[in-house]
């Protein structure tokens, strides 16, 4: 589950970014999957910056082109002013991404270790966009101003989880003291506070529920991955 929330900071900046050029095309199918990859879901629901989604996650030892190949047949029905779909390349990451009506589809891959290559399948409902102010806003700890680059939540097997990437301008030092004060005064335990090279992670624990941080510097800016799970 982590390691997908992390990926997923990669796949869904793309998403917005497809979303600005592309054209719906006509009504929702389910997601095509070659007949050799077999995917397995990560969460049952999840929001990802107000958008609900479904995500499924892969590995195979067929080559990249293989699986690039079968969408870019799949959804070849391009035409100059509907595309069929949209490839990128963030590295490590070949993105092909297709709006089918209000549903995107977007296969993440990358090639892994062993000849292997893994990633990502994950089909989001735009019509039924959550208001993202409020749940990007809502209940979470931050120095003002700081912006939310990415929001993601879930909710498996009676563990619902969120994982937000933040940044603002104010020093690491103000923002570790900034956490450690927030839990504290409202009446976390701490579980970890360790300085890492570059940054601090710290792990708070209240009833059921559980906030890991890692809090890093680059140039002019704080980025804090913060990661909070509770138990139903």
């Amino acid at each position: 589950m982590n390691r997908f929330r992390l990926h997923s900071i990669t796949v869904f900046c793309f998403l917005l970014l497809f979303l600005q050029t592309a054209s719906a095309l006509g009504a929702a199918k389910e997601f095509p999957v070659p007949d050799w990859l077999k995917p397995s879901s990560v969460a049952r629901e999840m929001i990802i910056n107000g958008i609900p989604s479904s995500v499924l996650e892969f590995q195979s030892y067929r080559k990249m082109e293989d699986l690039l190949d079968f969408y870019r047949h799949k959804w070849n029905d391009t035409t100059p002013k509907k595309p069929g779909y949209r490839e990128s390349i963030i590295p490590p990451w070949h993105i092909i991404a297709r709006l089918d009506h209000q549903y995107l589809y977007t296969v993440q891959v990358q090639e892994g270790d062993d000849l292997q290559i893994t990633g990502y399948l994950a089909l989001a409902d735009l019509k039924q966009i959550k208001d993202q102010k409020r749940h990007r806003a809502e209940t979470v700890p931050q120095m003002s101003p700081s912006q939310i680059v990415n929001d993601v939540t879930s909710n498996d097997s009676g563990i619902s989880g969120r994982t937000l990437l933040l940044a603002n301008s104010y020093s690491l030092s103000s923002n570790i003291s900034y956490y450690r004060n927030y839990y504290e005064d409202h009446g976390w335990g701490m579980l970890m506070d360790r300085g890492e090279k570059g940054g601090q992670v710290l792990a708070y624990r209240k009833g059921g529920r559980e906030a890991h941080l890692v809090l890093s510097r680059s140039g002019d800016s704080t980025a804090i991955v913060m990661n909070i799970i509770s138990r139903n």
